[in-house]
């Protein structure tokens, strides 16, 4: 395929690069709002060590 100019007069390139760039914006979005729940929830999932008090959503959030 020839790198010629498309109908609407974008570069072919040009939009690839773009949705490159939105596609890794949104993955920063993504991680920016998920990655402290997730780490929360891996660590009630996992529990406590022995001797420890048992963990909960209350005991995180009202400590």
């Amino acid at each position: 395929m020839d790198r010629q100019a498309r109908r609407d007069g974008t570069d072919g390139m040009q939009v690839v690069k773009e949705n490159i760039a939105t596609f890794f914006n949104i993955c920063g979005v993504v991680f920016h709002y998920t990655f402290i729940p997730v780490v929360i929830y891996l660590g009630v999932k996992a529990g406590t060590e022995p001797g420890m008090p048992p963990i909960s959503i209350g005991s995180i959030l009202f400590a």
